[in-house]
């Protein structure tokens, strides 16, 4: 119930599911929502009439162009499955792997590390007296950013791209997107603004960001040029770093309060550790420039400016994990704990000094419940702290002024230090005073907010057509499975035991030419015997040789070319030396070596002679091979195979990890989300400000309630908080109202 700018929320990405599902099914008026569900086997429908071809998709029914494309798909000349088509069910499956294999796609997120697409074909409307049948491909594909697991303040801004059609449009919105939005505060009276994000990656910066709001006697304005790393191994997850400059003009009551400044940033991220997905953040920001004020002297202290420059250095440190419980099996309990310390030193130009040192303690609880499907409930606490110890001069505007807006103790979005008593029942800025006429701002604070919220009506996000689907969740988990077993083996390719096992296969190479100059030599013996035996013989079996020897040289080539490029899989050593568990002598060496074995066998060789000799001398190579083979595949087996292995252990662990967090985005998208939500919320604040040298104000109080309202990516919030105990110079609440459109696109 905050004055925040537009949410950007998982939400908007589930809402491309939507979209087509309810609004527009691609090539035919018929939305999924009027279908009708086919009873019957796929075989007994057979040689009806198909009235229609269509793809379920995101944005079909939003972008022409979107459409367009997928329309050129359905008119393909080779698309099996044809509109006034007699239907076919061996045409409807390659109608449906068709399609799969040329469904045009924009990836928008370059940080998703996780992709799911969800696909499969059903018939709908299918009418037994005239015989017709509609053919509804559905393609849904998503990915999933794991680097924000645990991001704890921005639960409604959590991320996800997706693959959308490829389009000028959608390609535009997806690296140019304006986010316009409205508030009302009393202290800025009506104002809006826009946000536009420009995604241009490039080797250090990738993200342009301009933000600006203005009123009558308002303006914030801020402009970041930001960039980011993922790392694949390592404690470390995800990186980030920005520079920008910020400007803020709001009024505090009848005093104006204006900051200029210039920001440099780095944060960091750990991975989630433990099975509570503990992630560790810290960072640091320097920042320089202006700061200033129109109050009276009257209103200051002796060491307080009105007006001067600054430069200052921050250091933070925080940390989140995630509880959960769950008492039946689609009602989840989970419980979500913050904790965040920042520190401040700052100079106010006169000399090499510190002038002032500002302390922030910010935490806070989120208890999340699920009563049913789409009906969350959501219990939120914070308390946040701060002192600040002037040491020489200390700018006005660095004193705490508590209101009804969020300041973020570091610059951007996704990590969130409160910085300032937050209090709903006062406007921005307007809890600044202990007694009539005296200093404003205060040099320590504490602030405690509750808000609970219900969803007690919401129209689901994924149609119920979707959720019904006998082999949805099926899907999902396949999907799902396949994506931590990839995870799994590309975690024990990472791994250095694989490396030395790799370097010594690469060695094989010159026993491999060996063989390769020997069967050489053999086959022309062969060839001068003509038709007479074990001529013929000889060859043929040389030439089967041949064809294991190459596909042993093809697997060392690999290994060696792989090894160059860091690129190592398991799978290529163990083709090469393991072989399948479940079948002996599965493994390409091991064919080799039977191969060249089997040339013994052949009838009437020569006892003596070049024939003999290079048999002979085939024999003790197969023996050097399997020499260099047995113990490679003993290793690979114990490290790579046996599931009490460290590594195999390790390797699954992370693959689990590594997949809660889309584990937990499909729950939510299937069990929580809504197209349409409407949530009474309940708040409770109280803070206490303090001025040195002064009494300690009274604990002040916010009482009140309000309606949240999401439709698509619009989202509505109105309220007010009641302040109880109103002083004289202050008014009896405030309001809360925002709103603003979310980014489809990122």
């Amino acid at each position: 119930m905050t004055v925040t700018y537009a949410k950007q929320g998982i939400v908007c990405l589930a809402l491309l599911l939507v979209i087509s599902g309810r609004g527009y099914a691609q090539g035919n008026q018929t939305s999924p929502s009027q279908s009708r569900k086919c009873m019957l086997s796929l075989r007994d429908y057979d040689g009806y009439k198909v009235v229609s071809v269509r793809i379920d998709s995101p944005l079909g029914g939003i972008f022409p162009s979107v459409r367009q494309k997928l329309n050129e798909v359905l008119a393909d000349p080779e698309m099996p499955l044809k509109k006034n088509d007699l239907f076919n069910r061996d045409n409807f499956f390659r109608g449906f792997i068709f399609l799969k294999e040329n469904f045009p796609e924009l990836q928008v997120n370059p940080f998703s590390r996780f992709a799911i697409r969800l696909a499969w074909p059903t018939l709908v409307n299918c009418d037994e007296q005239q015989r017709t049948v509609e053919a509804v491909y559905r393609v849904y594909h998503f990915g999933v950013p794991d680097f924000l697991a645990g991001d704890f303040e921005r639960r409604e801004q959590e991320q996800a791209g997706r693959a959308v059609a490829e389009t000028p449009a959608t390609k535009r919105l997806a690296n140019y997107f304006p986010q316009p939005f409205l508030g009302y505060n009393r202290s800025r009276d009506l104002f809006g603004g826009t946000k536009l994000t420009i995604n241009q990656p490039g080797a250090v910066l990738e993200k342009l960001t301009l933000d600006a709001t203005g009123s009558a006697d308002s303006l914030v304005a801020t402009a970041e040029m930001s960039g980011s790393h993922n790392f694949t191994a390592g404690v470390l997850r995800h990186a980030e770093w920005r520079i920008g400059h910020r400007y803020s003009d709001v009024p505090s009551g009848t005093v104006a309060l204006k900051e200029s400044a210039t920001i440099g940033q780095f944060t960091a991220a750990t991975r989630a550790l433990g099975p509570s997905a503990l992630i560790v953040r810290f960072g640091g920001a320097i920042e320089g420039g202006h700061q200033q004020t129109d109050a009276p002297a009257q209103n200051l202290l002796p060491s307080d400016l009105a007006r001067t420059g600054y430069a200052a250095g921050k250091a933070f440190v925080g940390g989140t994990l995630r509880l959960s419980t769950e008492r039946f099996k689609q009602q989840p309990l989970e419980l979500r704990l913050k904790g965040a310390y920042g520190l401040q030193l700052g100079n106010t130009g006169e000399g090499r000094r510190i002038d002032y040192a500002k302390q922030i303690f910010d935490s806070a609880a989120d208890l999340h419940y699920r009563l049913r499907d789409h009906r969350p409930v959501s219990l939120q606490t914070q308390f946040t702290a701060g002192l600040i110890h002037t040491l020489g001069r200390l700018p006005v505007t660095e004193r705490f002024f508590g209101g009804n807006v969020e300041r973020n103790f570091i610059a951007g979005e996704n990590w969130l230090i409160r910085s300032q008593p937050f209090i709903r029942s006062f406007p921005q800025n307007r809890l600044t005073q202990v007694r009539p006429n005296g200093v404003i701002g205060g040099d320590r604070f504490w602030a405690l907010n509750v808000t609970l919220a219900a969803t007690v009506w919401g129209k689901p996000l994924v149609p119920a057509e979707i959720l019904k689907e006998p082999t949805l969740m099926e899907q999902v988990e396949f999907q799902l499975g396949t994506a931590e077993s990839a995870l799994f083996s590309s975690n024990l390719a990472k791994s250095p035991e694989l490396r030395q096992l790799s370097q010594q296969a690469a060695l094989l190479a010159t026993p491999l030419n060996d063989v390769q100059k020997e069967l050489d030599a053999l086959q022309q013996a062969a060839q001068q015997l003509g038709t007479q035996e074990p001529g013929p013989a000889l060859i043929s079996k040389i030439s089967a040789c041949r064809s294991d020897l190459n596909g042993v040289k093809t697997s060392v080539t690999n290994i060696t070319e792989k090894l160059a490029k860091d690129a190592l899989r398991t799978a290529d050593l163990r083709t090469l030396v393991a072989g399948r568990t479940d079948s002996p002598n599965s493994s390409r060496i091991e064919k080799l070596n039977k191969a060249l074995d089997s040339l013994a066998a052949v009838p009437n060789l020569p006892l003596t002679g070049i024939i003999a000799d290079k048999i002979h001398s085939l024999r003790s190579l197969t023996v050097r091979l399997e020499n260099a083979r047995a113990p490679l595949a003993h290793a690979f087996t114990e490290q790579f195979v046996d599931s009490n292995s460290s590594l195999v252990k390790v390797a699954q662990q992370r693959a689990v990890r590594d997949m809660r967090y889309p584990r937990r985005v499909l729950d939510e998208l299937l069990h929580e989300a809504n197209l349409i939500g409407i949530s009474p919320v309940f708040l409770f604040d109280a803070t206490r400000i303090r001025q040195r040298n002064v009494i300690a104000g009274d604990v002040r109080y916010a009482l009140g309630g309000g309606l949240q309202l999401n439709i698509v990516s619009f989202d509505l919030t109105v309220g007010y908080a009641w302040n109880p105990q109103p002083k004289p110079w202050e008014g009896r609440g405030a309001l809360v109202f925002t709103m603003g459109v979310s980014n489809l696109f990122r």
